[in-house]
């Protein structure tokens, strides 16, 4: 339902291709920890017309019972602070936006200061969920190649910024200030620039001291953490050496979900514990004798039975597998009743997890929320949109019996939460992994990416996921010869429907 519309003032576009043929031609970007110069950064003398400096475009329309345009956003300054904003009436959402020139491969930080004020993007339904200010990186020819945005929730004025590396092909970077649900987003004192290598240590810990989600739910103390896991001077000035005097910091998160990525080698996981996963594959062909390979880490086969048996061994995001995946899914419907091994899953695209459940729900459902950091408090919190089932095609709706452990991790437990949400469901096993921290890559002028968690993923019910996992709805515990498992799952589609079915 969006779409991009042509810019609102001609001067824009303009721009874009001066800058475009400027950069082509050697025109030179700012040095390494030089500022970028931001055109009107106080968003001043807004009217009739966008404030100088920054042009308007239409970033979305639709919202609710729309049939048509509609009415359009708004752009004003109130109490001398420019402000952006919309009611429910809304159908026209402006995007405001200013180019900056960039290098490719070089990280910059765009800072600002916001706050919105009657924005709640939980409760935004039928509205695209955005608040925020970000950057847009674009090639000569105005194309959108990169983006990263920071969603704007806290009622007050706090210090904000976005570090995004620029990619290769970038010839600009597009300041954008984007709100497309009722409220008012204010933005103020706006700036850029390009961050030195040297800073990299404290860009990775402000970073993470403002975004990482379990500082407060695990009780740890950042400040003593950074002052006491520094790396030396001769670390900070090579790479591959800054990023292993990073492993005792991010060891000490104990979060599956933060790795690191040195310019050249393999990646660096400073918390990788054994955890037995629960699965053998020998047990389970002692019980589904014909199990073959239907798909990438995909296996299928029927029960004694007759009961459908696939076991999914992650969730992947390459378009042939995830259809082979889907096929295979559906053809299994028909079958008196379904296994879902998910045991051994190791996660992957929750999209394709969301899609195979959506064909066996009789309706919308909410299987799992998410809550982002809010500010600098570290218990401060912010509830997203809620992650829903969505009906598909109408088909057969089996009983379903899902297999989960501790080797279920990731996606994979929320493949497990958005099973668990169908009336015709239940889990048997033990409790999953817990840990599905959502990760999202920060990226560092010295040339080192970090990858850590970004969200707490919860129940429909407001239950922490991370290190308490998906609980069962009939746990079972291990046999020494056999997989109890399988047998109790087979055992109660035998029954389904009977009076041991999982309380809803």
């Amino acid at each position: 339902m969006r779409r991009r519309s042509p810019p609102f003032r001609a001067r824009g576009a303009g721009l874009v291709v001066l800058l475009g043929v400027g950069l082509a031609a050697g025109v030179p970007t700012a040095g390494a920890g030089e500022p970028l110069r931001v055109e009107n950064p106080g968003l001043e003398g807004a009217g009739a017309a966008p404030p100088p400096g920054w042009d308007a475009e239409v970033g979305a329309q639709g919202g609710p019972g729309s049939a048509g345009p509609g009415a359009a956003s708004r752009w004003r300054a109130e109490g001398g602070v420019f402000g952006l904003e919309g009611d429910t009436d809304t159908r026209r959402w402006w995007l405001l936006s200013q180019v900056l020139p960039v290098r490719p491969g070089a990280v910059y930080r765009f800072g600002f200061e916001a706050r919105s004020l009657g924005v709640d993007l939980a409760r935004s339904e039928g509205f695209f969920p955005n608040c925020h200010v970000g950057v847009h990186f674009e090639d000569a020819r105005a194309r959108r190649i990169g983006m990263e945005v920071a969603t704007v929730v806290r009622p007050e004025f706090e210090e904000e910024a976005v570090v995004a590396r620029a990619p290769p092909g970038a010839a600009q970077a597009r300041l954008v200030l984007f709100l497309s649900v009722p409220g008012r987003l204010e933005v103020r004192r706006v700036r850029a620039e390009r961050l030195d290598p040297a800073e990299s240590y404290e860009v990775l810990t402000e970073h993470l001291g403002r975004h990482y989600p379990f500082l407060a739910p695990h009780g740890i103390d950042w400040p003593a953490l950074v002052r006491r896991h520094a790396p030396p001077a001769a670390a900070r000035a090579d790479p591959e050496a800054f990023a292993a005097a990073l492993d005792p910091l991010l060891a000490a998160l104990e979060d599956l979900h933060v790795w690191i990525e040195p310019p050249v080698g393999p990646p660096r996981r400073p918390h990788a514990p054994v955890v037995a996963p629960g699965f053998d594959l020998d047990r389970v062909r002692a019980q589904v004798p014909d199990l073959a390979v239907v798909a990438r880490d995909t296996l299928a086969g029927t029960t004694p039975e007759g009961h459908a048996y696939l076991v999914l061994g992650s969730l992947p995001a390459a378009p042939d597998d995830a259809a082979a995946i889907e096929a295979a899914f559906a053809a299994r419907l028909t079958a008196p009743g379904l296994i879902v091994d998910l045991r051994p899953n190791r996660g992957g695209d929750e999209a394709l997890a969301q899609r195979l459940a959506g064909r066996m729900a009789p309706g919308p459902l909410v299987y799992a929320r998410a809550r982002y950091r809010a500010g600098r408090d570290p218990a401060a919190f912010y509830e997203g949109p809620p992650r829903r089932i969505a009906p598909r095609a109408p088909g057969p709706r089996p009983p379903v019996a899902v297999l989960v452990g501790p080797g279920c991790v990731s996606s994979g437990e929320g493949f497990a939460l958005a099973l668990r949400a169908l009336p015709q469901a239940a889990l048997f096993g033990a409790p999953t992994r817990g840990a599905s921290g959502n990760p999202r890559p920060i990226d560092l002028p010295n040339g080192v990416r970090v990858h850590a968690s970004r969200w707490l993923s919860l129940s429909p019910a407001g239950a922490l996921l991370e290190r308490h996992g998906v609980p069962p709805t009939h746990p079972v515990a291990p046999a020494a010869d056999r997989d109890a498992v399988l047998e109790a799952a087979r055992a109660w589609l035998g029954r389904a429907g009977g009076p041991d079915r999982p309380p809803r």
